[in-house]
């Protein structure tokens, strides 16, 4: 049977269900990759709204809030506001 008539079809049908696997896979990749951001930015709009509402409960106060942090920290924001004022 190995030989037979049998055996071709079925190496034929192999080599076609891999030429069609790799003709697809870079698609598949692409929409992997979009769902996995989708769910990561959806995860971290959700985290956002969650800890949002958690220190809204614990601290109502909204004004004259002072921050302390580190000097690395402080120089990183400083940083950032400057980049930001441009």
């Amino acid at each position: 049977m190995q030989d037979g008539p049998f055996h071709r079809p079925e190496r034929n049908l192999k080599a076609r269900c891999w030429r069609q696997l790799r003709t697809a896979l870079p698609d598949l990749a692409l929409e992997l990759a979009r769902r996995l951001l989708a769910l990561r930015a959806a995860a971290r709009v959700a985290w956002r709204n969650c800890a949002s509402k958690a220190l809204e409960q614990l601290y109502p106060e909204r004004d004259n809030l002072e921050l302390s942090v580190s000097p690395r920290d402080a120089a990183l924001l400083a940083k950032l506001l400057h980049l930001e004022s441009r």
